[in-house]
């Protein structure tokens, strides 16, 4: 506990904390963490650096592993296969759900969230976003066609709804109305049986991804355990926060960081808030939990969506893109990224995100100045 303590203390203090300091606290000091334990006096060092963050905050799909199409995807096919149900999600057309689906909250995101950045470290990005990579491409196979055009606008009103079980919801009733598809059509045709159906589909759904992060047919993202990694070494406290359900984010945590990081990286997921991204109430229940305050957390997200509740909940927010999210808008994010980088190809680090705090700090306050 003391050590915990201390650390706490360096942190508060700006101070970068000793080997021993970290070793009794139970952390690890990663291969290529920023801040170095002092061998001795280096005061004017740690006079000179920048506060390190209170909290590092994870998004999960996306951002520790790119989930969406190899992940998700293939779990909502095989859970509808499984219980008989005659739809697939192809490659191209699952990437469409995900991308016009945040479309509309893209078009919504208030431009009193931050003003116009460059997307490649302008105005308050990181060193280093001159890293920033073109969108990936999204293959075009395993895309099933559209039977016609009324299928293909049902469709397009299913990329509005966010959540996986409101996404099955909402895809089955626009196909039962369309065109008398099932499940909904006899099958589950009131609102109870649709929302127990839904239910047993999103169970099933979820066992089938946890099966896939077991087999670790999904690996993270290239940089993710590094600054996990670092941020443990510093002291500072890391979380996720993701509209997922938590036994996977929580399987995700466990599997492919480790049993050392899972005991130290709380989860925030599922219902455990009311209202889901853009909302920032996961990310204010975050902040409130780890006892820090959210203006001085940074958030690593993917999506605009996710980007808006970081930033409504007065967080700082780095943008890694992700297959599903290159194309979107990220001008309201304090810096955009293809990924964090594994070492030896960083794209920025810890102490470049303490730097990005610092710097925000500062703009607000010649803003609040200037007023």
């Amino acid at each position: 506990m003391r050590g915990v303590q201390q650390q706490r203390a360096a942190r508060a203090a700006g101070t970068p904390p000793t080997r021993a300091q970290a070793l009794a606290a139970g952390l690890r000091l990663g291969r290529s963490e920023l801040v170095r334990a002092r061998a001795g006096g280096g005061d004017e060092a740690a006079s000179a650096a920048a506060p390190l963050p209170e909290a590092l905050l994870f998004d999960c799909d996306g951002v520790l592993v790119d989930t969406e199409r190899d992940g998700h995807r293939v779990s909502f096919n095989r859970a509808f296969k499984e219980m008989g149900i005659d739809h697939e999600w192809g490659v191209e057309l699952y990437g469409k759900v995900r991308q016009r689906e945040r479309k509309r909250e893209r078009q919504a995101l208030p431009r009193a969230l931050g003003a116009k950045r460059g997307r490649a470290g302008g105005g308050g990005g990181v060193a280093g976003a001159s890293h920033l990579l073109a969108p990936p491409r999204i293959p075009p196979q395993g895309s099933p066609p559209y039977a016609n055009k009324q299928q293909r606008n049902d469709k397009k009103k299913l990329l509005e709804t966010g959540g996986g079980k409101e996404r099955m919801t909402a895809y089955f009733a626009e196909q039962a109305a369309a065109r008398g598809a099932e499940p909904f059509a006899s099958r589950a045709p009131d609102a109870a049986s649709q929302k127990a159906l839904v239910a047993d589909l999103h169970r099933l759904k979820t066992d089938l991804f946890m099966d896939l992060v077991a087999r670790r047919e999904m690996p993270l993202r290239p940089g993710v355990a590094r600054l996990v990694h670092e941020a443990m070494a510093a002291g500072v406290p890391v979380a996720v926060c993701s509209t997922s359900n938590e036994r996977a984010v929580s399987a995700i945590v466990r599997v492919l960081l480790g049993e050392d990081v899972a005991a130290v990286m709380r989860v925030f997921a599922g219902d455990v808030v009311p209202r889901k991204k853009p909302d920032p109430a996961i990310y204010l229940l975050a902040a409130e939990e780890l006892g820090v305050d959210p203006r001085r957390c940074v958030v690593v997200e993917d999506s605009g969506i996710g980007l808006r509740a970081a930033k409504e909940a007065g967080c700082a927010c780095v943008v890694t893109k992700s297959s599903y999210t290159g194309g979107e808008d990220f001008a309201a994010a304090d810096a955009v990224f293809d990924c964090i980088g594994d070492e030896g190809d960083e794209r920025f680090s810890l102490a470049d995100l303490a730097k990005l705090l610092q710097r925000r700090g500062q703009q607000q306050q010649q803003g609040a100045a200037a007023v």
